[in-house]
Parts: C-alpha cells; structure tokens; sequence
C-alpha cells in the first residue's frame, strides 16, 4: 500500500503495520488530505478523517481499514421451466435457483486471485442442465459469463412387441407421463434404448436382426432421427451401456454369453466393437456402468446373478469380474441411482417367475453388491428400469401388461413407492430410458 498526503508526499506502508505517519510535516495552519496512492495486492483500503485544515497540533486520528478484495460469481440461466435448480461454486457454496430465472449470483464472493467451480448440485424436476465455462482462477473482477442451459427430458420406452420406440413427455412436478406417439423407425424387436450423456445419440438394440440402430435426438421436441445401424452385427443383443464419458459403450450378447467393448465416434455417435471383454457370462441380459465409470454390471439372466466387473480405466476393458447373488429368479436389467449407492434389479419373465424388483446396496470402493429383498410392488414381468437425475424417480416398464410402473424414490435408504401406472399406448415395453440420464 501507498499512502499520499496532500498529493506528493508518498509513504509506502508494510504488510502488518499498526500505524502509519508521514516523514514531511504540515506547518501551522495548514493543510492535509490523505489518499490511497495504490492499493495492496488482494485488499481493497479506505480512510476515515483523511482530511483537515489549520492544524494547530499533531494529528493521529486518519484510521484506515482494509479488507480483502473480493468479486462476485454468476452468470445466465437459459431453459429453467422448473424449481429444484441447485448450484454450487467450489464444493460448498450451494445457491437454490428458482423457476424461470434468467441469472443468477452466489452469496459467497470469491477472493482476488482465487478461483471458482460452478457445477449442478441438483436437477429440476423434469429437466436436465449443464454448467459452460464453470471454472476458472485468478480472478481479479467480477465473473457475470458463466451460462447454465436446461433442456426438458423425455421419455422412451421400446415396445418389443410393436417394433416401436414411444415418446413421452414429463410433468415436471409429478414425473407422470403422457405419450402421444411413437418416434423414430426401422426397429426389429426392441429390448433396449440408452441415451448418450450429452442427450444427442439414442441406441436402440434391436435382438431379432442382431443390430443396434443409431438415432440423433432432437433437444427440443424430443423426436428420434434414425438414418441406420452402428457398430456392425451383434449375436441377439439384449442391453447397452455407456460410460459417464460417452466414449465407451458395452453390449450385452445372450447369443454367445460375451459383452461387446465399443468405441464411440464423438462427432457422428458410431460404434466401433472390435472385440469383446470380461468373462463367465450366463445368459447376459441387462447392463450398466456405475457414475464414476469404474464398474460395469451384467444381469446373467440364465444363472440368476450380477456379475460386477472391473473397468480399466485406459483401454475400457473389464479386467476381473466377481458374481452376485441375491435371491434372484430370472433377472433381466439392474439399473443404479445416480449418487451409485443403490441398485434396481428387475426379476420375472414369462410368468414363471415373481415379478418383483431387488433393491441392492452397492459398496462403492469394491462395486459389491448386497441385495436382502425387494422393493415396490405392482409390477408385471419388469424389464427396464431408468431413474430421474434428481433421484426422487424411478420409471419401470412392465412387458407383462404394457404398462409403465411410476414408483417414488427415498433417497435416503433407496426404497420404491409405486402408487400405479403412467403413459399410455405401450405394447410389450422392455427398454426405457431419460434424455439425458446415465
């Protein structure tokens, strides 16, 4: 800091200083106006009693307070049709964001040269939304240029029994569905869809031609643009996952008990499948990777267990895999809520088995999984399960009586609530999936 008396005298000031005087003094009578000439690194000063005329004695009075310097974090919201919005700058910060907002502003300033890391704590209910140009450092003003965009999230359900995929879209207070048609085409028995993490790619796994067909997703209206098929010829393909990249996609053949290891095209969403990875598959029907993308889970319909297998987190590959079991009769998906700390199983086929769906507790370090018994009630041959971002959610098609179970989340222990059903015009539903869901 710099201190200037009457606009020469300069006194520079040391980190730590108590008090300050001026070496020139100030004749009888005179005068004297003290500024801050330069302000300290990373504090902002200012000055009371900084000036006086017709000094007559020593003056001691100037008291000048300093304070860090600090900038405020925010930006533009863009989409927000809904409440639930939470932001959170740097771990901590959290900023409940209410619907229809255009901007918004953390309460908590960033000091001068520190940094910033805007990400999304919690999803509105029936959108999705994504932080652009989040982070930075060093700040030294303001920061007003971080965009949030929300984008409204639909629902898909694959109608096996129609070679059909149905769009659907959400109320976003009470998560029912209404589906006014289908969307999409060329689709031959459809056990399975599955949205990239950008919400622009749809797969659709098609068992009875063992392919997969490639479909870009219209963000506004939700419609399904599919021009053909990806990542060649799959032996009766029953399920598909992605990694939480989108640069790693996995698919389930029960033709010949292997898994599918694909790469994923980032501009066009193709498939490459040169190979396939893991081992001791029985019957492999549902699949899915856990959010960090460190475990993959295969349902093995025919042995009535989960295998969880180890992904190797540079080539992709599943190094090890080790068997689950927990009273499972004829398994077919699994699904995990977003935070990854429980499982959805869903068991029952063709009548010969309960139609019920396990609820599991996942052991996030190892990927174990223990699963006592079941959750819900109300289902008929459950397939497909998928869950709402915000974890309060859960989607289950029903391939029994064409219909699509809506069932409520506690989060806090994982368990389903399914007062009935919702959406309309299923036909043998097996694969369900959310724009912009894992």
């Amino acid at each position: 800091m710099v201190l200037q008396n009457n606009g020469s005298d300069n006194l520079s000031v040391a980190a730590n200083a108590t008090s300050f005087q001026f070496s020139t003094p100030i004749a009888e009578g005179g005068n004297y106006a003290v500024t801050i000439q330069q302000q300290p690194t990373g504090l902002t000063c200012t000055i009371d009693n900084a000036t006086g005329s017709n000094v007559m004695a020593n003056v001691t009075n100037i008291s000048i307070v300093c304070s860090v310097t600090t900038y405020t974090i925010g930006g533009s919201i863009s989409g927000l049709t809904a409440n639930g919005l939470v932001l959170q700058n740097n771990g901590s910060d959290n900023l409940s964001v209410a619907a229809n907002a255009t901007s918004f502003q953390f309460s908590t300033p960033v000091a001068e040269g520190g940094g910033y890391e805007v990400t999304v704590l919690q999803q509105p209910s029936g959108l999705k939304c994504s932080v652009s140009n989040g982070t930075g450092s060093n700040v030294m003003a303001d920061v007003a240029d971080i965009s949030v965009t929300c984008v409204v999230l639909y629902t898909y359900v694959t109608n096996s029994g129609a070679n059909t995929v149905s769009l659907c879209n959400i109320n976003q207070t009470t998560g029912v569905l209404t589906c006014p048609g289908t969307t999409g085409s060329g689709f031959n028995n459809p056990r399975a869809i599955h949205i990239n993490p950008t919400g622009t790619f749809a797969y659709i796994v098609n068992q009875n031609n063992g392919l997969i067909t490639l479909c870009t997703v219209d963000q506004t209206s939700g419609i399904l643009n599919c021009p053909g098929t990806t990542g060649g010829a799959f032996q009766s393909p029953i399920d598909i996952a992605i990694n939480p990249a989108g640069t790693m996609a996995y698919v389930t053949n029960s033709g010949n008990n292997t898994i599918s290891h694909c790469v994923i095209n980032q501009t066009t969403g193709g498939l490459t499948c040169p190979s396939v990875t893991g081992s001791g598959f029985n019957g492999p029907g549902g699949i899915t990777v856990n959010p960090a993308g460190t475990f993959a889970y295969i349902v093995n319909e025919l042995a009535n267990n989960i295998s969880a297998c180890v992904i190797d987190q540079s080539t992709g590959n599943f190094t090890s895999c080790a068997v689950y079991t927990g009273g499972f009769n004829h398994p077919n998906r699994i699904t995990l809520n977003p935070g990854g700390n429980f499982a959805y199983v869903s068991n029952g086929f063709g009548g010969s088995s309960p139609s019920e769906v396990f609820l599991c507790s996942v052991e996030q370090s190892t990927g174990g999984l223990t699963c006592p018994g079941t959750t819900g009630g109300g289902f008929n041959q459950p397939f497909g399960i998928t869950i709402n971002s915000a974890n309060t959610i859960a989607y289950i098609a029903n391939s029994g009586n064409s219909s699509v179970s809506l069932c409520n989340i506690t989060p806090s222990t994982g368990a389903l609530s399914c007062p009935g059903t919702t959406g309309s015009g299923f036909n043998n539903p097996t694969g369900i999936a959310i724009t912009g869901n894992l």
